[in-house]
């Protein structure tokens, strides 16, 4: 038996290739319908900076730490870095979470390392010894500063003091100028302890 051979019709072929063609253009005039009506809600995206992983107080960034994302503008924080090279090399003085956007508040000034990059104007650090019973705390935390004295009750000295160092015999915090004085003599005349105090209830300073 003979195999008839198919003709193929101009008209059928000419309309399924104009049906493929207004598909596309159809298909592509929606997406890029719905990639302006993303930009118009969310803004156009920009690049910021953001930490890699969690990044503790005191940690000078490098650029292990901080990664350049596009991020659409309405979800930029403001203040927020925009590049690695603004941030690498300075002083971390509030703790970064992973995938958070670093923002200069985040962080001591160009060139201010150590005890230093933590105080704001206005602001002194000062060795508190401890003994065996202080709280378990680590830089960031708020305290109280408590003293007890011969013959008076105990009091409060220093209050919602940022824990900026801890060492095996002394807790460094930060202390207005003010409080300074007040704990110096209460090292000096009797007894000083730590008091952990909630960020929540008095944001450390």
């Amino acid at each position: 038996m003979r195999l008839r051979r198919v003709t193929r019709s101009p008209v059928a072929y000419w309309l399924a290739v104009i049906v493929l063609a207004a598909a596309t253009a159809l298909f592509v005039f929606r997406l890029v319908d719905a990639t302006e009506t993303l930009r118009a809600r969310f803004g156009t995206r920009r690049p910021v900076a953001v930490a890699v992983d969690e990044v503790g107080v005191g940690h000078v960034l490098t650029g292990d730490d901080v990664v350049v994302r596009e991020v659409p503008t309405t979800f930029v924080p403001a203040g927020a870095a925009t590049s690695a090279g603004a941030v690498v090399g300075r002083t971390v003085v509030v703790a970064l979470f992973a995938g958070e956007a670093v923002l200069e508040s985040h962080l001591a000034p160009a060139g201010v390392h150590g005890l230093g990059a933590h105080l704001t104007p206005g602001r002194r650090a000062m060795a508190v010894p401890v003994g065996a019973a202080a709280p378990a705390v680590r830089a960031g935390d708020a305290v109280d500063v408590l003293a007890t004295l011969e013959g008076e009750k105990t009091f409060a000295v220093a209050e919602g003091a940022t824990v900026l160092a801890v060492g095996a015999d002394a807790v460094t915090v930060a202390l207005s100028i003010d409080e300074t004085s007040g704990v110096a003599d209460a090292i000096a005349r009797g007894a000083v302890t730590l008091a952990v105090r909630s960020p929540v209830e008095n944001p450390s300073r």
